[in-house]
């Protein structure tokens, strides 16, 4: 009896060798709620009015559907970026208002003094950026850009007027980018008066196909992320954290259309700043070719962002063709002027 009582004491001792404590279950912590159980805002990041961090592609996700109920799929999905732009209308709410508001700026577009005429012009062209698109001789097309910037405005002396005008930027695309690299070339040539730098880090980025353009400010150096067309419904503060601008393209239709578009795209970014405390920027696409059509939009960007915030840092005009005709209509009016 007793070996049998010693035995049962031993298989007893092994099991209890063997036995594995669990902790006390843990309730999982649910972030999005506050410690008094109610839901948390959303993080308010500072202003940051100089410098913001490059930009990566948004693409929108999918909501989750029901695979069986193809009419709820429709209504949930929300819609894409198009490729045929002039397809794609601001939502319906603000189809009404947008529309108001673009008729009005076409009627606003009346003839001004000849100062008036000027200021207004050497006011837009701070916000012009130049497409560099070209796919062959590299540097030189950057430089050829760099100096379209001012070519146009070279007969314009300073005697005539205080400032000579200069752009805001030059659009670069990725392929010139890598030849620079590839020569270990940091800092271009500075020429027209322009200062281009190339941020090494976010060459390395584009060359990895991470981002669509690489434009290089003049002036500052700062080199920036440009942003691919952003439905305005799908501003919330992941998707634009990071991003400087949000590009609005121009399209072929009309400029009531275009007027539209940049309304929703503005009164988007208006709401964004109030909830989210920052302030990204609206940039229209590269389609502008008249300094009338440039001129309505930055009146519509001074009718809803208002007139301190429509510059160069917060509202910019893509262009190729806007710079000469701008130019020959700054030299008309300081014609008539003297």
């Amino acid at each position: 009896m007793s070996e049998r009582k010693s035995e049962s004491e031993k298989k007893r001792k092994k099991q209890q060798d063997h036995v594995v404590i669990l902790p006390p279950q843990v309730t999982p912590i649910d972030k999005s709620l506050n410690l008094d159980g109610k839901p948390n805002k959303p993080l308010k990041p500072a202003i940051e009015y100089a410098k913001w961090p490059g930009r990566t592609k948004f693409i929108p996700k999918e909501k989750s559907q029901s695979p069986n109920d193809s009419q709820q799929k429709d209504r949930e999905t929300p819609r894409q970026v198009e490729e045929d732009i002039d397809k794609v209308d601001p939502p319906l709410w603000l189809e009404l208002t947008a529309s108001k508001h673009a008729k009005k700026i076409l009627k606003r577009l009346s003839p001004v003094s000849i100062d008036d005429k000027i200021a207004e012009i050497l006011r837009i062209v701070k916000m012009a950026e130049v497409m560099c698109i070209d796919n062959t001789r590299y540097v030189e097309r950057i430089f050829d850009a760099i100096d379209l910037t001012a070519s146009p405005y070279k007969s314009i002396t300073s005697q005539k007027l205080k400032e000579r005008p200069h752009c805001a930027a030059v659009y670069i695309h990725p392929v010139f980018l890598e030849f620079a690299v590839q020569k270990k070339i940091a800092k271009y040539p500075a020429k027209g008066g322009f200062h281009f730098r190339v941020n090494t880090t976010l060459t390395i980025s584009v060359r990895k196909r991470m981002f669509d353009y690489l434009h290089i400010a003049a002036e500052d150096g700062a080199a920036e992320i440009d942003v691919i067309p952003l439905e305005f419904r799908h501003l919330d503060y992941d998707n634009v954290k990071s991003h400087q601008f949000v590009r609005l393209p121009a399209t072929k239709i009309s400029l009531y259309k275009n007027l539209k578009d940049l309304y929703a795209a503005c009164s988007a970014v208006k709401q964004f700043s109030k909830n989210y405390y920052r302030i990204p920027g609206v940039k229209m696409g590269l389609e502008i070719r008249t300094l009338d059509e440039g001129l309505a939009y930055m009146a519509m960007a001074d009718e809803v962002l208002g007139r301190k915030w429509t510059v160069k840092d917060f509202f910019r005009i893509g262009t190729t063709y806007f710079l000469k005709d701008s130019a020959g209509a700054l030299l008309n009016l300081i014609k008539m002027k003297h």
